[in-house]
C-alpha cells in the first residue's frame, strides 16, 4: 500500500462479497513461521461436564491483510497486501454439561468461549496495534432438551465483543448478542428429521465482520461493515435412507 512500507500491496480486482459473513482477514499459508504451538490442551470430565482448554500461538510472516481505501471503495473492492511480522495467540474453551436426566430425556448445556489476540510486532507504522477484524472475545451457549420420543428443542445465544475496524485501532464495530430458538423431531433410529428455527429473535442489527481502513481520522471514509441477518424463520425436512 502506498501509505506505509510495513504493508505492501496493490489494487486487486477481487470484489468484496456482500454475502460474506466471515472476518475479512486472510492468511498466506505459505508464509507462516513457527506455526501453531500448543494447539491441543487439557481436557477432562467433572461431575457431568466434559471440558477442554486449548492455547495457541503462531508467529506469522507476510500475512495477507485486506483494507478499504477511497480508491478501492469506488470499485467495491478491497486492497490486499502483506504485513510485517504478526503474532496470533489465544485460548479456546468448551464445556458440555448434562444438567438433568429422567426416563431417557436429557437437558444439557453446551458452551464455547474464545479469546483472541492478533497483533503486529514492532511494525514501523502500527507498532504493536491489534489487527482489525477479529473479536477479542466470542462466546456461544446452547441450552438443549432431547426427549426420548424424538422431540428436541434448544435456545442458544451468541455474544461478540467489539471488533476493531481500523489499523490505528481508533474505530470499531459495536459488540452484539443474538438469540436463536430451534424445535424439531428426529425419528428414533431413522435418518428422518423435521425442524423449525427462529434466528435472531430480537432482530438485532449487528456486523458479522468488517473490511477495515487505515484510519478514520481527518474525515477518512469508515470501514465497510458486513451486516448480519435479521430475524428469520427457517424450516426444513431431512430424509435419509437406511
Amino acid at each position: 500500500f502506498g501509505r506505509t512500507s510495513s504493508i505492501k500491496g496493490s489494487q486487486t480486482d477481487h470484489a468484496v462479497s456482500e454475502k460474506t459473513d466471515c472476518i475479512m482477514l486472510i492468511i498466506n499459508s505459505y508464509a507462516i513461521r513457527s506455526v501453531i504451538q500448543g494447539l491441543t490442551g487439557p481436557n477432562g470430565h467433572f461431575k457431568g461436564t466434559e471440558w477442554s482448554v486449548s492455547y495457541y500461538h503462531s508467529a506469522v510472516h507476510n500475512e495477507l491483510l485486506s483494507v478499504m481505501t477511497p480508491l478501492s471503495e469506488l470499485y467495491n473492492n478491497a486492497t490486499y497486501g502483506n504485513a510485517s511480522a504478526t503474532t496470533h495467540q489465544g485460548v479456546e474453551t468448551s464445556f458440555h454439561s448434562t444438567l438433568y436426566k429422567w426416563q431417557g430425556n436429557i437437558i444439557s448445556l453446551r458452551q464455547a468461549y474464545t479469546f483472541q489476540s492478533f497483533r503486529f510486532n514492532h511494525d514501523s507504522t502500527w507498532g504493536h496495534n491489534y489487527i482489525p477484524g477479529i473479536p477479542r472475545h466470542f462466546y456461544q451457549g446452547e441450552l438443549h432438551l432431547d426427549m426420548k420420543n424424538g422431540f428436541y428443542t434448544s435456545f442458544d445465544v451468541e455474544v461478540s465483543s467489539s471488533v476493531l475496524a481500523s489499523y490505528d485501532n481508533q474505530y470499531k464495530a459495536a459488540p452484539y448478542h443474538i438469540y436463536n430458538f430451534d424445535i424439531g423431531y428426529l425419528w428414533p433410529n431413522k435418518h428422518r428429521q423435521v425442524f423449525l428455527s427462529l434466528h435472531n429473535l430480537a432482530n438485532k442489527h449487528y456486523a458479522t465482520g468488517v473490511v477495515p481502513v487505515y484510519s478514520t481520522a481527518n474525515g477518512q471514509q469508515p470501514a465497510a461493515m458486513l451486516s448480519g441477518d435479521g430475524f428469520g424463520i427457517f424450516g426444513g425436512v431431512s430424509i435419509g435412507f437406511n
